[in-house]
């Protein structure tokens, strides 16, 4: 919920405003560079997703992916770094997420409940896809964030940036019971986890 919080409101509604206002590109360059997060998971996932079917550690691909999040706000907002440079970390991170995330639910959740748990799981996206929105919308206006105003931009990748590092928290102690005795099997290769309501 938190990873799609951060990830849809910036790049679906708000990036290429604010790569035109803030980094002085274009609208076809801000489309371009926008665009290239997703090419990238055209060819990133599946590779992702062979290399934890394989290797396992599911969890840790989590917490690496959702580490780039941060990382791609810090290069956005307090460096002059180009800006192909946030799109290659948040394309990577785009790729890795989904590719493990999803396989990982049919792994801990009894298959006659997997049609629930999707919907929950989609149900608490979508809030977390509207308030997200509707609080960084808020923030940007409250900024008076604008091209003759692009420093306006900075409270909104804050919120960006401290909501990504949120999920990073939550992934971390993720792998953390993953790792240990009350984990689940996400981080043992080729491993059909036991559901965790599989006695209730």
């Amino acid at each position: 919920m938190l990873y799609a919080a951060v990830f849809f409101p910036f790049r679906q509604t708000f990036a290429i405003e604010y790569l035109q206002h803030a980094k002085g590109l274009t609208l076809q360059q801000a489309g371009s560079v926008n665009s290239g997060v997703f090419a990238a998971a055209v060819f990133a996932t599946p590779l992702f997703g062979l290399l934890a079917d394989r290797f396992g550690h599911r969890a840790l691909m989590l917490t690496f992916g959702t580490l780039l999040l941060p990382l791609t706000f810090v290069v956005l907002g307090l460096t002059n770094f180009n800006p192909w440079i946030s799109t290659v970390l948040m394309g990577v991170s785009w790729s890795l997420v989904p590719a493990v995330i999803w396989p990982a639910t049919t792994l801990l959740v009894e298959p006659r409940r997997l049609g629930t748990a999707f919907g929950i799981i989609i149900m608490l996206q979508s809030v977390a896809l509207w308030s997200s929105n509707r609080c960084a919308g808020w923030l940007a206006d409250l900024a008076g964030a604008g091209a003759a105003n692009p420093g306006g931009y900075t409270t909104m990748l804050w919120f960006f940036g401290l909501l990504s590092l949120t999920a990073l928290t939550s992934v971390v102690l993720l792998w953390f019971r993953e790792s240990g005795p009350n984990g689940h099997g996400l981080e043992l290769a080729r491993h059909v986890a036991k559901p965790i309501d599989s006695e209730v």
